[in-house]
């Protein structure tokens, strides 16, 4: 599915296909695990919800725009949107600017990751006793170890029917050789 809405979020400056890190051959063995690991996201949500799963939480939600673009899904689902204060203010701040508005049972939720992100979930409704679709995309390896730690203890001890999904990247030293230039670009542009 395509996603005009993240697209029309990022608003990216003219030329940005051209940057070293968006290279077509290169960049297509990252461009392709993104797009998988999305989709195996959705379709595991979207899953869950039909056996009943009714909480979404989506840990570093970035520019994560499933609750726009699948309102159908999100209308049956509470999805709680963990970030940074700042991103997300911003974002807010870019769905004014383009006249999107959060849909029913979309929270925010303003975190900070090496704090008591916990507690604030719970705050914002969150029941810990009910299933839950968990996912971590693209946070863990800006954290120190102490907090993802806690954030594995804290899933660890969802309500059974719970799900997690993770993702993390190898250390540089153990990419393999032909992924090592692309890695290094990628992660000088962000």
């Amino acid at each position: 599915m395509a996603d005009d809405v993240g697209l029309r979020l990022a608003a990216p400056q003219d030329g940005w296909q051209g940057r070293p890190d968006m290279e077509p051959a290169q960049t297509a063995r990252v461009r392709a695990s993104i797009v998988a690991r999305a989709r195996f996201i959705e379709d595991l949500v979207c899953e869950q919800a039909e056996l009943g799963v009714g909480q979404y939480v989506i840990l570093g939600a970035g520019l994560d725009s499933f609750a726009q673009r699948r309102p159908e899904m999100a209308g049956r689902l509470r999805v709680f949107e963990l970030d940074q204060p700042e991103p997300q203010a911003w974002r807010r701040q870019r769905f004014a600017e383009l006249g999107l508005s959060a849909p029913d049972g979309l929270l925010f939720v303003p975190v900070d990751f090496e704090g008591d992100w916990w507690g604030r979930l719970i705050d914002a409704g969150f029941d810990p006793a009910r299933p839950a679709v968990v996912v971590s995309t693209g946070v863990v390896m800006y954290l120190t170890r102490a907090a993802v730690e806690t954030t594995l203890d804290r899933v660890a001890a969802l309500a059974a029917g719970s799900s997690f999904v993770v993702t993390f990247l190898l250390p540089l030293t153990l990419v393999e050789p032909e992924e090592k230039a692309m890695r290094a670009a990628t992660e000088q542009c962000a």
